[in-house]
């Protein structure tokens, strides 16, 4: 089962306002995508990744 974010489908974006941010938007949706699919073809490592840095983040705030 892949998990799919449904959220985006209802978040309005912005588009009515006409401030140019829609290439930015696009562009991040874009970038958002390219990692879900790398996530999707590559789990162990997505999740490695996301276990250390849950560790590195959960030291830095013990040190402080």
């Amino acid at each position: 089962m892949i998990m799919k974010n449904r959220l985006a489908d209802d978040v309005p974006l912005g588009k009515e306002s006409g401030s140019g941010r829609d290439a930015n938007i696009d562009e991040a949706l874009k970038y958002a995508a390219a990692v879900e699919k790398y996530i999707v073809d590559h789990p162990a490592p997505s999740l490695a990744a996301a276990f250390v840095a849950g560790v590195m983040v959960a030291w830095w705030i013990k040190r402080r």
